[in-house]
């Protein structure tokens, strides 16, 4: 692992609150705490190319508040359209997601 992995994480994600990376078994993750009501958040931009039509990752959810979500947000210069909506209690202790990005207005 990074000899300052949170520096690497700070330097190439948007954060909003507790978020830290983590390894577990080999695994590593980013971890997301929320220690009160206020917002802890990740976001990166990413750049897409024309054959682009999905986006897959790894969730995992150890746990949650009421009302905890994960928003996928496309946002250009005049534009931000939710793309797919995670309500966390309904995701298992780990999935792959995949969005399909074909059937958003998004990239018409």
């Amino acid at each position: 692992m990074m000899k300052d992995p949170d520096t690497v994480l700070q330097t190439t994600w948007n954060i909003v609150g507790d978020v830290k990376i983590r390894e577990d078994s080999g695994n590593t993750f980013v971890e997301l705490t929320q220690h009160t009501c206020d917002p802890v958040a990740i976001s990166q931009i990413i750049i897409f190319n024309y054959n682009f039509d999905h986006i897959e990752f790894d969730l995992s959810v150890r746990s949650f508040s009421a009302g905890s979500k994960l928003d996928i947000l496309f946002k250009d210069d005049k534009n931000e359209e939710l793309l797919k909506n995670y309500q966390l209690d309904r995701i298992s202790s780990f999935e792959k997601m995949s969005l399909s990005l074909a059937d958003n207005q998004a990239f018409q």
